[in-house]
């Protein structure tokens, strides 16, 4: 067994040999009945970083943590944030060639070396780029083993619509739309800070077609919910698990859109065992 009580590092290699550095916490008394969270860093690729944060809520209500980190050398924006959905060749991706799937693979992997928790899914948050991964994974493997998802500030969103072009909306992509309906009965929550309105951020894309979703990652994530609602009430047998939420006076900070998971989402870190 793995040791509890610090941070541990791990190599994890997908099929075309790319590294995934894997940072995991396991808090001294996580038991088989534990939950396993993923958190997804952010475009400057600071993994420890994020993790950090997440650690006494780690002890606090005993979960397994796992922080991947994706490296500018193995996954350009494209592999990460687009999740790799269509490659750098303008090819369609299958599910198994798709970066999400990499989080599948981890997830089997931690629970080998830790003999607790012994759970069939997990939950999966991500801040910022990380963001942008979590709603591409719940829009393109929506048959994936995440129980819940959290997407806080994410810069802009993959719509989900078949008149626009991929990475803006689905076409050209793999999804159907019987597949988009499992998407939406998915749990997502889709997280932003009141105050992350900085429409000159230099992290911000713009353009014509994402400057549609709006000026600020308020607006965007804001269109993003609607745009999905409306297209799950289209269908009247759609069933929608789809949740929006804006965190009061936060800006595009990770640390306080962590803290204030406790208020917003609760379910999410799931009952504490002290």
């Amino acid at each position: 067994m793995a040791s509890c009580g610090k941070i541990q590092i791990d190599d994890f290699l997908d099929k075309d040999k790319r590294r995934v550095l894997i940072y995991s916490y396991c808090p001294p008394s996580l038991r088989i009945k534990s939950k396993v969270i993923f958190v997804m860093h952010g475009a400057q690729r600071r993994a420890i970083t994020y993790m950090e944060p997440w650690l006494p809520y780690a002890d606090k209500h005993n979960f397994l943590l796992v922080c991947p980190y994706f490296s500018f050398e193995d996954f350009s924006e494209s592999r990460y944030q687009r999740g790799n959905v269509v490659s750098e060749l303008g090819e369609t991706s299958e599910n198994k060639d798709m970066t999400f799937s990499l989080i599948e693979g981890v997830f089997d992997y931690v629970k080998e070396i830790y003999e607790k928790p012994r759970i069939e899914t997990y939950n999966i948050y991500g801040h910022s780029a990380g963001a942008q991964f979590v709603h591409r994974m719940v829009l393109f493997m929506p048959h994936a083993r995440f129980s819940m998802a959290v997407a806080a500030n994410a810069g802009w969103y993959t719509l989900p619509v078949f008149d626009l072009e991929f990475p803006y909306g689905l076409k050209g992509s793999n999804i159907k739309e019987e597949h988009l309906k499992t998407s939406f009965e998915r749990s997502l929550t889709v997280l932003v800070g009141s105050e992350d309105t900085d429409s000159d951020d230099p992290l911000l894309r713009r353009g014509d077609e994402v400057d549609e979703q709006g000026w600020n990652r308020v607006e965007r994530g804001q269109y993003f919910y609607k745009v999905a609602q409306n297209q799950a009430v289209k269908d009247k047998k759609c069933l929608f698990d789809w949740d929006f939420r804006l965190v009061g006076g936060v800006g595009h900070n990770h640390e306080q859109m962590t803290k204030s998971l406790e208020f917003e989402v609760p379910k999410f870190f799931g009952e504490s065992y002290k």
